[in-house]
């Protein structure tokens, strides 16, 4: 009995002084201030694709997370994040962009319009993500510092290690939508 009070006691002393640690003593940095499963925010794939959905973040989850450091170029100033998502390639493995089999090079024919909810809009090319081509590792992130994105940031953002500017790095993304060279405009 003596034993457990001691085990017990020590459990007590040793949570007292984590929580109780003077306001000059660092404290750990939080993970993800608000949970992705938490964020009701939903953006739409769409376009030339088998199974078009609206997905949030918590579906992300469901995907192979990842973690990177960007750096780019925003107004003259060197900027470095950390960011944590998933491939914009695995989001539309997902979804199964509509490939031709029977037409040669359809698939490097394709190009993905990501869209914010403020109208701002970014083209990249399925080549470049897709992994039989130029694999970027281009991220949907929904965390950026440890924190989660939200408001007009959220829910997802998309980042592109490589990029010297952060003109690609489109946030608050509505709709992603996959296209061809042959799509007809849009109204």
């Amino acid at each position: 009995m003596k034993a457990q009070l001691s085990v017990a006691s020590l459990i007590l002393l040793l949570l007292a002084g984590h929580f109780l640690q003077s306001p000059s003593s660092p404290r750990p940095a939080p993970a993800l201030q608000a949970s992705p499963a938490a964020s009701d925010e939903t953006f739409e794939v769409m376009g030339l694709v088998e199974s078009p959905r609206r997905l949030a973040v918590a579906d992300l989850t469901t995907l192979n997370v990842e973690s990177i450091e960007a750096t780019f170029d925003l107004e003259g100033a060197n900027q470095a994040h950390h960011y944590t998502g998933v491939r914009l390639w695995d989001v539309l493995a997902l979804t199964k962009p509509i490939i031709d089999p029977d037409r040669n090079g359809d698939r490097p024919r394709k190009f993905v319009v990501l869209t914010a909810n403020d109208g701002y809009e970014v083209v990249i090319s399925l080549g470049e993500v897709d992994p039989q081509f130029g694999g970027r590792a281009y991220l949907l992130a929904w965390a950026e510092d440890g924190a989660a994105l939200t408001g007009d940031k959220g829910p997802v953002e998309l980042v592109t290690p490589g990029d010297t500017t952060g003109a690609r790095s489109i946030w608050g993304i509505d709709t992603i939508e996959v296209r061809d060279v042959d799509s007809p405009p849009r109204g």
